[in-house]
């Protein structure tokens, strides 16, 4: 389970391959759970971490929704406050596409 999160972090700056669901979201629950604890023992460490994990986040997001059909370019909404994740949740958990 934490051999997506390590893989990311080793991919931070590949933005043309795809990520299968599973491994993205392996990915974000180990990502998520980090920044939660971050959150909680110190709110600056959060930040540090945020700020470190911008790049594989972005990544990562991109290849999975290449995978899922979609462009790259939908991980942008991750910059739109409030609402920029409603779509990106919905099109990350859609099934890979079929090469054609």
């Amino acid at each position: 389970m934490l051999k997506p999160y390590l893989n990311a972090y080793g991919n931070l700056l590949d933005f043309s391959g795809k990520t299968d669901r599973k491994a993205f979201w392996n990915f974000y629950l180990i990502h998520a759970l980090i920044a939660v604890v971050f959150f909680l023992l110190n709110k600056r460490l959060d930040a540090v971490y945020m700020f470190i994990s911008l790049l594989p986040v972005l990544s990562i997001s991109c290849r999975r929704l290449r995978d899922a059909g979609f462009n790259g370019a939908f991980c942008l909404l991750n910059f739109v406050p409030l609402v920029g994740w409603i779509p990106l949740w919905v099109m990350w958990a859609q099934p890979a596409k079929a090469r054609v």
